[in-house]
């Protein structure tokens, strides 16, 4: 089939109009001969004339449209052509997308036409726009495994997306909400490790799965508060952003800003990044609980010997380049061989869990604590200079002796003994020599009436009192 034979808006038009023209001048004789009462205007040059004015007045119509509505619709066309050109040629931002539209002022279907058209050609631009974001955040946060790592980048990208100065994410672990990473906030201890349904806000986004905007003085979170210059100002909204997998929540974002409104697009990428992004934080979660079944001793659910040793290699590379002292204090049950013997294997594992939970009562929050192996444990205290670790071991020394262990029907008394070393005043070169100086405060501890805390000075060996 030929071209001219192809649908065409215009030709079909121009025959409508030429053979609208030729009815009204068929017509055009007979009405007049009614209208006017006289046989001349039935006569064929009357007729002819008739026909021919009406064939004029259909081509002159079509000419009108093309002059008129063809201009504004060629302008629509190159406007739809122009917008698929930039969108072929470049990648615009989200500010970018308001270029995608056609300027057509025009009170009628093709104005509405051109509305219409810019509405969808915003439409798909932010809708292009999200995926890119997605694609680019999902493209990052693969790369790692790592949850700390994968959480502080998610976070920054919300705070961003929200233009948030404060931003805390949690996630579900064993059943309980815990801190996975914290941004923008002046006293980061002060950010509860778990939050639960107790607060209200947490309750709502959890059982609505969707994002909640409250005040800040309803909330419960009054230990947020925006860092700046002039010292922590506290805002008066809070945004609580659920992340779940199948209406299961597994992270929440909790995000402080002065600001309450914040552009639509931003609120689509939030909300695709909320379903989208859920299954690389919970895969994070569930390869961080197995990374930490490995480093656990199962019966006092302290770090083992393997994995306490690697954080205190971290840390003393970390003080280095810092200058920051590091301590070492090394723990062991005083006369831990005769409990065995006396009372049974199973008295002697009731009192390591029982040194175990005090000793994590004791520390701080930066503190990490392991079980060196048998009855020795090993604190590592960053930070903590010689007198403050002593003054660590000497808390938990104090507590282990006014306590005691219920074991079947008897309560069974424990003592520990300790010795310090802290870096740099112990000449230690590394994490194993710093433990051997503590090894041997300790060693001295239990030669000399054990139940007590001795330092190591970097020259000789005292008791802390």
């Amino acid at each position: 089939m030929g071209p001219f034979f192809k649908k065409s808006i215009y030709r079909n038009l121009l025959f409508s109009m030429i053979g609208f023209g030729t009815v009204t001048g068929i017509i055009f004789p007979f009405f007049s001969e009614i209208m006017l009462g006289t046989e001349k205007a039935v006569q064929p040059a009357f007729f002819l004339m008739c026909i021919c004015a009406g064939l004029i007045v259909g081509g002159f119509n079509y000419l009108l449209f093309s002059i008129v509505v063809s201009k504004q619709l060629k302008k629509l066309a190159d406007g739809m052509q122009e917008v698929i050109k930039k969108s072929r040629d470049q990648t615009l931002p989200v500010s970018g997308c308001n270029t995608f539209s056609i300027n057509l002022e025009s009170n009628d279907s093709i104005g509405r036409l051109a509305t219409y058209f810019n509405e969808m050609s915003l439409a798909v631009c932010n809708r292009i726009h999200t995926e890119t974001h997605i694609k680019n955040l999902s493209s990052r946060i693969a790369r790692t495994i790592e949850l700390n790592e994968m959480s502080m980048i998610l976070l920054e990208d919300i705070m961003s997306l929200t233009q948030s100065s404060v931003g805390a994410l949690y996630g579900l672990r064993d059943e309980k909400i815990v801190r996975l990473a914290v941004l923008g906030i002046d006293e980061t201890e002060k950010v509860p490790l778990t939050i639960d349904e107790s607060y209200g806000i947490v309750n709502l986004a959890l059982h609505k799965n969707q994002t909640i905007e409250i005040s800040t003085a309803e909330s419960g979170f009054e230990w947020m508060n925006l860092s700046t210059p002039f010292g922590t100002l506290r805002p008066e909204r809070i945004r609580i952003i659920p992340f779940s997998i199948e209406s299961r929540v597994v992270a929440i974002a909790i995000l402080l800003s002065p600001k309450v409104q914040i552009p639509d697009t931003a609120n689509q990428i939030l909300e695709a990044l909320r379903l989208n992004i859920s299954a690389y934080i919970n895969n994070a979660i569930l390869h961080d609980k197995i990374k930490m079944l490995a480093a656990v001793d199962d019966l006092t659910q302290l770090l083992n010997r393997r994995f306490g040793i690697k954080r205190l290699n971290e840390e003393f590379s970390r003080s280095l380049r810092h200058g920051i002292p590091l301590s070492v204090i090394m723990l062991d049950i005083d006369h831990f061989k005769q409990i065995n013997d006396n009372f049974g294997h199973d008295a002697g594992d009731s009192i390591l869990r029982f040194v175990a939970k005090n000793l994590e009562k004791g520390l701080r929050a930066s503190d990490v604590v392991c079980r060196y192996g048998g009855e020795e444990f090993l604190i590592i205290a960053p930070g903590a200079g010689l007198v403050d670790a002593g003054k660590i071991a000497e808390r938990i020394r104090i507590n282990i002796e006014k306590s005691s262990v219920k074991f079947q029907d008897k309560e069974i008394k424990v003592t520990i003994s300790s010795g310090i070393s802290t870096w740099p005043v112990s000449k230690s070169s590394n994490g194993a020599e710093l433990i051997s100086d503590a090894d041997k405060a300790l060693y001295f501890a239990k030669e000399h009436g054990r139940n007590q805390v001795v330092l190591f000075d970097g020259t000789e060996l005292k008791r802390f009192v």
